[in-house]
C-alpha cells in the first residue's frame, strides 16, 4: 500500500506545479495587458489636455468677441 501513496503524493506534487506554473502564465499575461492600459490612459490623458486647451481658447476668444462688440457699440 506504500509504493501508491507515494505515487499520489508525486502526482500531486506534479499538479501543484502545472497550477503554479499556470497562474504565472496568467500573471505575466495581466501584466501584459496593464502596461497596454497605461499607454492608453497616458493618451487619454494627452486627449483631455488639448479638448481643455481647445475649450480655454474658445472662452478667450469668446469674451474677446463680446467686449469688442460691447466697445462698437458704446462708441
Amino acid at each position: 500500500m506504500l509504493p501508491k501513496e507515494k505515487w499520489t503524493d508525486d502526482r500531486l506534487d506534479n499538479l501543484n506545479q502545472k497550477v503554479d506554473d499556470g497562474f504565472r502564465q496568467v500573471d505575466e499575461r495581466f501584466d501584459k495587458v496593464d502596461k497596454r492600459f497605461d499607454k492608453i490612459d497616458e493618451r487619454f490623458i494627452s486627449l483631455e489636455r488639448a479638448l481643455l486647451n481647445a475649450a480655454v481658447a474658445v472662452i478667450v476668444t469668446l469674451i474677446a468677441s463680446c467686449a469688442t462688440l460691447v466697445g462698437v457699440a458704446v462708441l
